[in-house]
């Protein structure tokens, strides 16, 4: 959620607006170190560094002044999912929006795509600010005035001549020093580079304020410049192949010899090819790799393309194979969070939710099933609905979702699939306390048919209960429904744990299936479909609530029959009104066992199995 200072926009014409310069905005700030423009609609302008999506966000992307330098740079945000222009390095834009403080970034929102105007594309970058990193230090180990991190927030820097000091850092960021103090290079998954102690780099990116600390943000792997020839990472792609990345590009000869490669485990290298584009980056095709074994990969004598070679016996880990969601999931510690958090694993699955909207997309087992889906975190790509992916990334737990972050590799094995049937629930197994909401995290379910108990207008979500308890239902903007106190609807969507609790989130107006609307108090309603029938628990033990919605006025039949077929009861017999109706039910004289409910109406009728104990 986005901790903003601002209101609703609407779409404000370019011209006639206030032209403030980018330097201008970033760098007259009060004294809790804000812009004080905050608040204010302005036009500025300046060079796109980098594309939409590319860094901190799917709708974000950076501008810059042509002249560079302190102060030159900012972040712009496009407030509406469905209205993103992409825009690419080197775009000469104008940009109207609002000024406002995001977590300590100072950021453009723009309402809508007519707010900007692109001049021309492929323009050169504006000049890399050369920096020491003891401008992005703000505590007492920086050589300079703390306040000078402010300055580069927004700009395209480059920091030279770094030592790697700390690969363990917060969120997998890592640590770098020139002598004049330390920063935070983002572990954003746009590059391949892994850090080792001691390596020496030139590092370029964006700089971005992230939980109190200034870090640099890399766009992706030209960003990174290794002095040092070294293995990097290793990672499966299939169940015998293996992307082997180096620090530099490597020599072709000497990259090719399966020989200068040893795995563990009883893996043999079968053999190995540069890959055309990338000079970093080698294909290995091993014997067939188990699924989730932690393998090692050693390099002997391969140089690099001006003469240097590997250290000795260098090497890295990975897991093998292509891992099963199902393990992901059930594989857990004992507060319930993934035991794969923090390793680098390749899945597959089919795409049930894709990133039109946001940036994360959903996969699923093709068979579908409980603990069968996985949310991807992924501002760089796109898969689609039904596309068959292996993806590559690492798993991690955002407030206890288990999701995948940092993807280094996608693959579009095939598209068009069926995607998996949605797993029917009750709102009761994703109530608050349910223990059976884990199971579903990231799955498409559906319920059938429940009540709007609350359409909470002004909220995030609306609640839905089909009588076995509350289920929040996410409100988006990617479907028309509007919620109201008595509907009657089914809901279909993907399960995510949010703040605390699971919800459905529906794909679009084909996950809402409205049975029955309200029209508004003492008006009515209107059904689409059967009637609908429910039990306010189940089993029951003495007494429940049935509550039902009829289409229309006429005749109905409300009876209890046993497993054969013989009428047990008959509870209501008559003519009612359209609309909602509850009445209660005892079954204090009936023997524990297996019932049907059943209502018969002039519109169809409906049955719900009855149990009594």
């Amino acid at each position: 959620m986005r901790k903003l200072l601002w209101v609703g926009l609407i779409a404000l014409p370019l011209l006639g607006q206030n032209f403030v310069p980018i330097h201008e905005i970033q760098s007259d700030r009060d004294s809790l170190n804000n812009s004080n423009y905050v608040g204010e609609i302005v036009t500025t302008t300046g060079i796109v560094i980098s594309d939409v999506g590319a860094v901190a966000g799917s709708r974000n992307f950076y501008l810059e002044e042509k002249t560079g330098g302190p102060w030159s740079g900012i972040m712009c945000w496009f407030q509406n999912a469905s209205m993103v222009l992409q825009l690419h390095e080197g775009d000469s834009v104008t940009v109207t929006g609002q000024v406002n403080e995001y977590y300590g970034n100072t950021e453009i929102i723009i309402s809508d795509t007519a707010d900007v105007i692109v001049h021309s594309t492929g323009n050169d970058l504006p000049p890399i600010a050369h920096i020491y990193v003891g401008y992005l230090d703000t505590t007492e180990a920086s050589m300079y005035d703390p306040d000078s991190a402010e300055a580069y927030e927004g700009v395209l820097i480059q920091v030279s001549n770094v030592f790697v000091t700390d690969t363990a850092g917060p969120g997998g960021d890592w640590e770098i020093t020139d002598g004049t103090g330390y920063a935070l290079v983002r572990d954003n998954g746009n590059y391949t580079y892994q850090p080792h102690l001691g390596d020496n780099l030139n590092v370029r990116g964006i700089v971005r304020t992230y939980y109190g600390l200034y870090r640099i943000e890399p766009r992706y792997d030209d960003d990174i410049e290794a002095f040092i020839f070294r293995l990097s990472m290793a990672f499966p792609v299939d169940q015998d192949s293996l992307y082997v990345y180096f620090t530099t590009d490597v020599d072709p000869t000497s990259a090719s010899n399966t020989s200068n490669y040893t795995l563990t485990g009883g893996l043999t290298v079968l053999s190995a090819t540069v890959d055309p584009e990338d000079g970093k980056l080698v294909h290995l095709h091993t014997s067939n790799q188990t699924s989730g074994t932690l393998y090692k990969l050693y390099v002997n004598d391969i140089q690099d393309t001006s003469g240097s070679t590997v250290p000795e016996n260098d090497s890295v880990s990975f897991y093998g194979g292509i891992m099963d969601i199902y393990t992901i999931q059930t594989d857990t510690v004992d507060s319930g969070r993934s035991a794969w958090e923090g390793r680098r694993v390749a899945l597959t699955g089919i795409v049930t939710v894709d990133s039109t909207a946001s940036s994360w997309y959903f996969i699923e087992k093709a068979s579908g099933g409980p603990f069968s889906g996985l949310q991807i975190y992924d501002r760089s790509n796109k898969p689609l609905m039904g596309d068959s992916i292996v993806v590559v990334g690492t798993i991690d737990e955002y407030y206890l979702m288990t999701e995948m972050l940092d993807v280094l590799y996608i693959r579009i094995v095939d598209s068009g699939h069926d995607l998996p049937d949605p797993m029917t629930v009750q709102t009761g197994d994703l109530s608050a306390g349910s223990p059976n909401g884990e199971q579903y995290e990231s799955v498409i379910v559906s319920v059938p048919s429940a009540w709007v108990v609350n359409p909470n207008p002004t909220g995030s979500y609306w609640e839905i209960d089909d009588g076995s308890g509350i289920c929040n239902v996410a409100a988006r903007d990617n479907y028309s429904y509007e919620p109201h106190e008595g509907d009657t609807v089914g809901v279909t969507g993907v399960v995510r744990f949010v703040v605390g609790a699971f919800q459905i989130e529906p794909r679009g107006d084909y996950d809402i299936d409205i049975i029955w609307q309200s029209v508004g108090e003492g008006r009515g309603g209107k059904l689409r479909g059967k009637p609908s029938l429910e039990l306010s628990s189940n089993p029951v033990a003495s007494r429940a609530d049935v509550r039902y919605f009829l289409p229309e006025k006429g005749k109905i039949r409300l009876s209890i029959y046993n497993v054969s077929g013989a009428l047990v009861r008959r509870i209501k017999e008559g003519v009612q009104g359209a609309g909602a109706h509850t009445l209660e039910i005892s079954v204090e004289n009936m023997r524990n066992g297996v019932y049907f409910l059943r209502l018969e109406t002039d519109r169809g009728s409906v049955t719900r199995k009855l149990i009594v104990r």
